[in-house]
């Protein structure tokens, strides 16, 4: 009831709101109890740590530290919309009606294009079709092409789970291992939303945020009944000692920094979950995220192509090990014959079909790149499924002659040989993940996203600690900015802090007020 109220409809809409996103001709499953998801509660689809985490890691630009737009960005962005259409001839300035036409022409311009660009991670599903399309399709009940301007923070809402649900998508495509599940560095406020103050953004940075100077210990601050947001804006202005990120070396070996006294870092092994319930040949067809690109039916047919071919190359055996006529005298023990001929064969081949139904390499950023680029991506995905579908289907056939000639003219399975060496390719993949992906005590790979990247990024080695590590050095920087915007206006601070007016002309500058948890100017609108 919570999320049909909040966003304005049915339970009908609300459904359709978490299945209209689309990849390719994928929409979202019915999720189970066995499935981990990165689901938060209250109006979120998507926990609100997730979120934060997928708005960081996305996007290689500035971040402000914030997913979510606040009400003066949705006021200020419906008002350039309603501008740009009143001139564009589409609609009015009194901003009666909103169509689709409008906010297409407004995607249309460069500058605008940049203005939205420049807002928090939210509101950058305007800038992909397909996300518009759907948010848009959610409020327009009628088919009539036009958007009540009243719905227009509900639209806003329901186009930023889009746009997340695409960005997490993207990551499960682009083998992403770190997500921040089990983390609890950001706590929901009052009202369910995305909004996250510079204290949670200190949080989150953990050990990834370091002071040039001795920072002033906070238990020693003297508190007071004033209101929360200005005693946290004074302790901010006060902190003299300015904030930076650490630069991690390439090469780290040892417990993460954030471990503190336990064994493993917090967050480890729930995200090992669900990479392992998204990318492990087994786990995934019971477990995967629907979200994910490839379905369960999918996931189950690459395995049979999988052990088909597995059953095709056991055909060797009776040759090479029954017979002892194997090109190297090695491959004549059973033993090495099923890890060389059947195990690891078996892994590359459910690698390769994930990478021709995937392809990784030719994910592009929809909401930054331009009609070539994503027309070029489509076509070389479209090409790999093709392969894919095919392989699958050849395998399957082989899959299926072996199981006939048995029952036909009794020949000999080699079952033994296949099923087991099957089995050593799915605790093989197991151990690729604990002891490369989420190796807790090395990690090799570059430190910050202006590195080049280089032959330990595809190792993967450590590859969960450093994209933590990426994450917090973005909350470093937000953090860094926040306090840098607060101390460059100290002054304006100190001499009108009870001056209501420049309080709240002050909150609204470039998101600061938004980190300070202040973006309605409670303690002005007070004074007043």
């Amino acid at each position: 009831n919570l999320l049909v109220e909040m966003y304005g409809g049915s339970s009908k809409q609300l459904k359709r709101l978490r299945s209209s996103v689309r990849f390719g001709h994928r929409d979202k499953q019915e999720v189970d109890c066995c499935t981990p998801t990165l689901g938060g509660t209250g109006q979120n689809d998507i926990d609100v740590t997730c979120a934060l985490v997928l708005s960081g890691l996305s996007d290689e630009e500035e971040w402000c530290g914030r997913c979510g737009l606040n009400d003066d960005e949705e006021s200020e962005l419906l008002d350039r919309i309603n501008l740009d259409g009143e001139a564009q001839g589409l609609g009015d300035q009194a901003g009666h009606h909103l169509t689709l036409r409008e906010l297409q022409s407004f995607m249309s311009s460069p500058s605008n294009r940049a203005y939205v660009e420049s807002l928090p991670t939210g509101a950058h599903g305007l800038l992909n079709h397909d996300v518009l399309e759907d948010a848009f399709a959610i409020f327009d009940c009628d088919v009539s092409g036009a958007l009540d301007p009243t719905e227009w923070h509900a639209f806003i809402q329901a186009l930023q789970e889009l746009w997340l649900t695409y960005l997490q998508a993207e990551a499960i495509q682009g083998f992403r291992a770190f997500f921040g599940r089990g983390q609890r560095w950001y706590e929901p406020s009052a009202l369910g939303g995305y909004d996250v103050s510079i204290e949670d953004l200190r949080r989150a940075a953990g050990s990834t945020l370091q002071r040039r100077g001795d920072r002033a210990d906070s238990s020693k601050l003297e508190f007071d009944s004033r209101d929360t947001n200005e005693a946290e804006t004074e302790r901010l202005v006060k902190d003299e000692s300015p904030a930076e990120r650490r630069v991690w070396p390439a090469w780290q070996v040892g417990r993460d920094p954030d471990t503190g006294d336990s064994c493993l870092p917090p967050g480890w092994w729930f995200d090992l979950h669900y990479y392992s319930a998204n990318h492990h040949p087994l786990h995934s067809i019971l477990a995967c995220d629907p979200c994910s690109r490839l379905t369960r039916p999918e996931r189950f047919a690459m395995e049979c192509a999988t052990i088909g071919f597995g059953f095709f190359l056991c055909n060797l055996e009776t040759e090479w090990v029954d017979g002892d006529l194997a090109p190297i005298q090695f491959l004549s023990n059973r033993f090495a014959f099923g890890v060389l001929v059947v195990t690891l064969p078996g892994v590359l081949m459910w690698w390769t079909l994930f990478a021709l139904f995937t392809c990784p390499s030719f994910s592009v950023n929809r909401s930054r790149a331009s009609d070539s680029e994503i027309a070029h991506a489509v076509f070389w995905t479209r090409a790999g499924e093709v392969v894919g579908y095919t392989t699958v289907t050849v395998g399957i056939l082989l899959l299926l002659h072996r199981f006939s000639t048995k029952v036909l003219y009794g020949r000999d399975l080699h079952l033994e040989t296949a099923v087991f060496g099957r089995l050593r390719g799915y605790a093989l993949s197991w151990c690729v993940m604990l002891l490369f992906i989420f190796n807790p005590f090395a990690a090799w790979g570059r430190a910050t996203w202006r590195d080049p990247h280089n032959i330990a990024d595809y190792l993967g080695l450590g590859q969960w600690r450093l994209e933590k590590q990426l994450f917090q050095g973005r909350c470093a920087e937000a953090v860094r900015k926040a306090e840098e915007l607060a101390a460059s206006r100290r002054s304006v601070w100190q001499e009108d802090l009870q001056d209501p007016e420049s309080t709240e002309r002050l909150c609204n500058t470039s998101g600061c007020g938004a980190l300070l948890g202040m973006s309605r100017c409670e303690p002005a609108r007070r004074k007043k």
